[in-house]
């Protein structure tokens, strides 16, 4: 399929969810019986046709550990993607994922509440997870991270401070570079994206 695609020159990127990088989260929490060694070899047959990849990614999904979050970043890098859609995993009313977490004491009815309030439809976390924080500033920095991957190194020192006003605007501003790049915008256009972003978030 992906022959076909590359020969007809038209495709101009391939979407595809990887949103978790732990196997084991993949299956059991999210019920999608893929494995990382085939993502691998579906982003190695695109890059070799030079088609760019687009990734989504979540972070904070219930029962998520800090290592899990670090698990996405590192398969991802080797995906090695044009674009990345990095989000807080967002628990929907009437989701089986969303039940799962209330059984599990990851959240409770009352937290649906808090879905209703703006912050919490992308870049915060109704979940009580025991490394919340870190997960959700692997988020906020995940965009550097896979793009640049020298600079986890350095960001992982912040990953245990509390998160901030700061670390999301570093997000925003990874996300408004990224989009430039990717689509080839101008500087007052990829403004404009990253402003309609922000409301969304």
């Amino acid at each position: 399929m992906i022959d076909i695609i590359a020969e007809i020159g038209r495709c101009k990127s391939v979407r595809f969810a990887i949103e978790v990088g732990s196997e084991k989260l993949r299956k059991e929490v999210l019920l999608k019986n893929v494995s990382n060694k085939r993502l691998i070899e579906a982003a190695n047959l695109l890059r070799k046709h030079q088609i760019p990849i687009y990734v989504y990614l979540m972070f904070g999904l219930p029962s998520e550990t800090e290592d899990d979050a670090l698990q996405t970043i590192g398969l991802t890098q080797s995906v090695k993607p044009a674009f990345v859609n990095s989000a807080v995993f967002s628990p929907y009313r009437g989701l089986n994922i969303t039940k799962y977490a209330i059984e599990n004491n990851y959240m409770t009815e009352d937290d649906l509440k808090k879905l209703d309030d703006p912050k919490y439809s992308r870049l915060d976390s109704v979940l009580k997870l025991k490394d919340i924080n870190a997960i959700l500033n692997i988020c906020y920095f995940s965009l550097a991270m896979i793009h640049f991957p020298w600079t986890e190194r350095f960001l992982m020192k912040l990953v245990h401070i509390r998160r901030n006003r700061l670390f999301k605007l570093f997000f925003l501003v990874s996300h408004f570079f990224q989009t430039r790049k990717f689509v080839d915008i101008g500087f007052f256009r990829s403004l404009c994206e990253g402003f309609y972003h922000r409301i969304e978030s």
